[in-house]
């Protein structure tokens, strides 16, 4: 009896699946996937969800699936194959371009807008070791005479991580041209470009091993990495995650590199970290804020001619997020100046761009120099990290000391205190380019803000006028902060602090408090205000200074 019943469970227990996906170009940014699924003859018939979230697709005729807008139920009997077949809708708008494309000579996607995954895989809290399929493999069903890149041809039991590297790898195939260039640090490097487009030259290979060699050294891992080169007529993301990264890419632009550069971090620590929760709240801003951080540390390795050519200095980039950290947290206090410790309680995208991309590369910057210690935000992650018990208040103890580290939690994780950087005023930077920093972090910020509110001013600030506020007195006499901020602010960068000043100025001309919401909506939506303070600025700042 006792085998009997074993046996009878061992039949009838679900046991994890076999999926496959097949995908091919199906016209202009179409893909067509099939995903077949393979259910053990020791495991009863189980039914599969296939929710849609971030994929825009449209159903074919299936027998054994049940479909609607918000998704797709599958039934798989035991020992029995069922398939989905969908068409998928690549090249949505995104952050950084459109995502994916599908063409004549090319077609590019990652998993998250184009192949469909059992509800399974978003299951907060899964163990990372737990197994959800059997098997899993992707076909590309790739034209004559194009090549592919495909990082999940085939994979066995497969986890939580390698689900969310699915989602983010890029899948490619096209007409591609294809150097391997190998690395002294012991890895290989895969660059694929479009057939008629840019080639790397013996400089820019130089440069690319030269970003792979540094990333291979911080993480003491040897890697191989497939990078696909897009035209850059058109902004495109393809993917970007721990064997692959497909993006438009112009090697005469600093921020092409500069997002390479990040992106290529995420591949390296995604393969020594694994877990869902360094992808989520309250970790995800230390990830985001590390990737940022040696973004910019890793460009100090590429060849000089490549460093002077953009101008990529020792602390620069660091000194532009700060000058952009200081003066949005000043001007829009209400939303910007963060507890990160409440990253998942931001209510605007705008705020979390602000907390990933500019406060959280400082915070681990200001920790560095507390340390003095090169790297150790990183080595502690790395070194200490278990899914579910890593904590960024352990790691301030282990980093400072309990006094110290009490003490810093209060002030810059659990609070909004500035962090004192302002060491990087030494940094040369003339007026003009401040400003143009600041506007870009304006625009950036304020288009999610306009996106999501249906409108937001956006400004475009400017120098002029400021020389005969300073002369009049007039920005002496109002404030933004107290009075040993405003002291720093002004010898960090007399510039933001003057444009801060400013800023107060124009909403106590337009009756408001400046760090009232509305303000910013009173000053630049209202053409009274805007036409009376170019009169006021015009006229000396002599005339009377609030509209009645």
């Amino acid at each position: 009896m006792a085998l009997a019943a074993g046996g009878w469970y061992l039949l009838s227990r679900e046991r994890p699946c076999e999926f496959e996906y097949r995908c091919e170009v199906s016209g202009e940014n179409q893909l067509k996937v099939t995903v077949s699924v393979t259910n053990s003859w020791f495991s009863k018939g189980r039914t599969y969800e296939f929710p849609v979230t971030d994929q825009v697709v449209s159903w074919e005729e299936d027998a054994a699936a049940e479909t609607s807008g918000s998704g797709a139920s599958l039934y798989v009997g035991r020992g029995q194959t069922e398939s989905l077949t969908y068409q998928v809708t690549l090249g949505q708008s995104g952050k950084h371009g459109a995502q994916g494309t599908a063409g004549e000579s090319f077609c590019v996607f990652d998993g998250l807008h184009a192949l469909l995954l059992p509800a399974e895989a978003y299951v907060e809290g899964i163990p990372s070791d737990e197994v959800l399929m059997s098997r899993l493999s992707v076909v590309l069903e790739v034209p004559e005479g194009w090549s592919a890149v495909n990082p999940f041809e085939q994979m066995e039991h497969v986890t939580w991580p390698d689900l969310y590297d699915l989602t983010n790898d890029c899948f490619a195939m096209g007409r591609f041209v294809t150097a391997e260039l190998t690395s002294e640090e012991g890895g290989v490097l895969r660059v694929h470009t479009a057939e008629n487009g840019w080639q790397p030259e013996e400089q820019d290979q130089e440069a690319l091993l030269s970003l792979l060699d540094y990333y291979i050294g911080l993480f003491g891992i040897e890697k191989e990495y497939d990078v696909i080169f897009l035209p850059s007529d058109t902004a495109v993301i393809g993917g970007a995650g721990r064997h692959s990264v497909g993006a438009s890419f112009d090697p005469e632009e600093s921020r092409d590199w500069e997002l390479l550069s990040h992106r290529m971090f995420h591949a390296f620590l995604d393969s020594r970290v694994r877990g869902q929760s360094i992808h989520q709240a309250p970790l995800l801003w230390l990830a985001e804020g590390l990737a940022t951080y040696y973004e910019n540390m890793a460009l100090q390795s590429l060849p000089e001619t490549v460093k002077n050519q953009f101008g990529w200095e020792k602390d620069r980039q660091l000194a532009d997020l700060y000058d952009q950290y200081l003066y949005m947290r000043y001007k829009e206090p209400l939303l910007y100046q963060i507890e990160p410790e409440e990253e998942a309680d931001l209510m605007s995208q705008a705020q979390v761009e602000f907390l990933h991309y500019i406060q959280a590369p400082l915070t681990v910057a200001w920790l560095e120099e507390e340390t003095g210690k090169e790297n150790a935000v990183l080595s502690d992650l790395l070194e200490h990290y278990d899914e579910g018990a890593y904590s960024v208040r352990d790691m301030t103890g282990r980093l400072l000391g309990s006094e110290e580290a009490e003490r810093a939690w209060d002030a810059y994780f659990a609070g909004t205190e500035v962090l004192p950087l302002w060491q990087l005023g030494t940094v040369s930077r003339e007026p003009e380019e401040i400003l143009a920093n600041l506007n870009e972090a304006e625009i950036t910020l304020g288009s999610w803000l306009d996106d999501e509110l249906g409108y937001y001013p956006i400004e475009t600030m400017s120098l002029e006028g400021l020389e005969t506020l300073k002369e009049s007195g007039q920005l002496d006499r109002v404030s933004y902060a107290d009075e040993e901020t405003e002291e720093y602010i002004s010898q960090y960068a007399e510039t933001i602090d003057s444009l801060l000043r400013e800023n107060c100025l124009r909403a106590e001309l337009s009756g408001n408090e400046a760090d009232d919401p509305m303000t910013r909506y009173e000053v630049l939506g209202n053409e009274e205000v805007a036409e009376a303070w170019k009169s006021w600025i015009s006229g000396g700042c002599k005339t009377p200074f609030q509209i009645e």
